[in-house]
């Protein structure tokens, strides 16, 4: 009985952790294309960092990271941005990408 309630206490703090820790739909890119996320904090660690939200980032993230700068701009001047994606579509994208590989072997 003492470690059921152990471990209830256990999977409760760990679930509000990890609840708090999670980032919040907001990334930054550096000037190279690396993107990270921000947690705490409201602004890129670095003043040259711009930040991105979460449909640029999933949206730019398949690209090289030298390449994702120039994308990340053709996507916000394009006026209708007809290849936005969500999350859903990235993971479609990923199974049929697997499903190919597998079959080629």
């Amino acid at each position: 009985m003492l470690f059921l309630i152990k471990r209830i206490i256990l999977v409760t703090i760990f679930t509000i952790f990890s609840f708090h820790a999670s980032a919040e739909d907001k990334f930054c890119i550096e000037g190279d294309g690396f993107i990270y996320p921000i947690f705490d904090q409201e602004n890129c660690n670095e003043k040259s960092d711009e930040k991105i939200t979460k449909s640029e980032f999933i949206n730019i993230i398949n690209f090289e990271k030298n390449l994702r700068k120039a994308k990340l701009e053709e996507f916000r001047n394009s006026d209708e941005n007809l290849e936005i994606k969500t999350e859903k579509d990235v993971e479609l994208a990923d199974v049929e990408k697997i499903k190919t590989d597998s079959l080629q072997k």
